[in-house]
C-alpha cells in the first residue's frame, strides 16, 4: 500500500498534476440551484430552447451581458414556457438571505408563449 501511494505522487509531480482551480462562489450556487448560463447555446432543448433564445435576444437588445445571467425553464403543456432568471448579484453569497434577491438584483421571470413565439410577460422579482 505505502509504495502504491508513493507511485501516485510521483506520477502527479512527473505528470504535471495539478489540483484542480477552485470554482467561482457565484457559478457553484447556480449548480447547486440547478441553472444553466444564458449564453450557453446548447444549455436547453426542445421548447425550452426557443424560450431562451428569446430571453437572450431580449438581454443583448437592453445591452445585458448573457455571461451575467443564470436561468432555469418551467414548461407548462404545450404553450407555455416559465423562465425563472437570475442575475449574478442574486446568486453572490452574501445575497443567499435575501428573498427576491439582494437590492439592486434585477431578477426576473419571464413567460414564453409557444403558441406565438414570444415573450408575453416579463416579471422582475422585487
Amino acid at each position: 500500500m505505502r509504495l502504491l501511494n508513493s507511485l501516485v505522487v510521483l506520477c502527479a509531480v512527473f505528470a504535471g498534476c495539478r489540483p484542480r482551480p477552485d470554482i467561482d462562489p457565484i457559478e457553484r450556487v447556480a449548480r447547486e440551484r440547478g441553472l444553466r448560463n444564458v449564453a450557453d447555446t446548447g444549455a436547453f432543448q426542445g421548447p425550452a430552447r426557443e424560450g431562451r433564445d428569446s430571453i437572450a435576444a431580449e438581454l443583448k437588445r437592453r445591452g445585458e451581458r448573457l455571461a451575467d445571467w443564470y436561468t432555469v425553464a418551467a414548461v407548462f403543456g404545450d404553450s407555455l414556457v416559465v423562465f425563472h432568471v437570475w442575475d449574478r448579484a442574486a446568486l453572490a453569497p452574501e445575497a443567499r438571505d435575501w428573498r427576491g434577491g439582494p437590492p439592486g438584483s434585477r431578477s426576473f421571470n419571464a413567460d414564453y408563449d409557444l403558441r406565438h413565439h414570444r415573450i408575453i410577460a416579463w416579471l422582475l422579482w422585487q
